[in-house]
């Protein structure tokens, strides 16, 4: 499990297509983006970047993104995710709990995006973000717990 239910979300952004299968709570990054008002361009596409040095962090994916064919297969009432090629939503922000964070974060410690969906403090970056708002994640609210989990402010400009 990468999130956890105790979350509050304050702005989701659905305007990004996602091309690849991610998990819930995965955190993407911004692949290509259109042009002029982008509300249903195809071009505006998110991705779980390996090497996010770069790309702009989009948000935390916040449904399972599953490769399958909608055409022989339907989802339940019961199974909330998302189809490749199709929209996703992303949390910009809130607060979220995540089991997905490279290093060891302190209170207030500022979160940045890593590699592979995770969160990363700034001791394991791959890149030299301290100066850069676009791999600004947030805030985290605390230390990790016996389980690995840690809350964050999440505010993605």
């Amino acid at each position: 499990m990468a999130i956890k239910r105790m979350r509050v979300d304050e702005v989701i952004d659905t305007s990004f297509y996602i091309e690849e299968t991610a998990d819930k709570g995965d955190l993407a990054a911004i692949y290509t983006a259109g042009s002029g008002i982008n509300v249903d361009n195809t071009n505006n596409v998110v991705s779980v970047i390996d090497n996010p040095s770069g790309y702009a962090v989009a948000g935390f994916i916040l449904q399972t993104v599953v490769d399958i064919d909608p055409d022989t297969d339907y989802r339940t009432k019961e199974e909330v995710v998302t189809y490749i090629n199709d929209k996703v939503p992303l949390m910009r922000k809130g607060t979220i709990v995540t089991d997905k964070v490279l290093g060891n974060p302190f209170a207030k410690d500022v979160a940045y995006i890593g590699a592979s969906g995770y969160v990363a403090t700034t001791g394991q970056l791959l890149y030299q973000a301290a100066t850069y708002e676009k791999y600004v994640v947030g805030t985290f609210e605390g230390r990790k717990d016996e389980d690995g989990y840690v809350r964050i402010s999440v505010d993605i400009k």
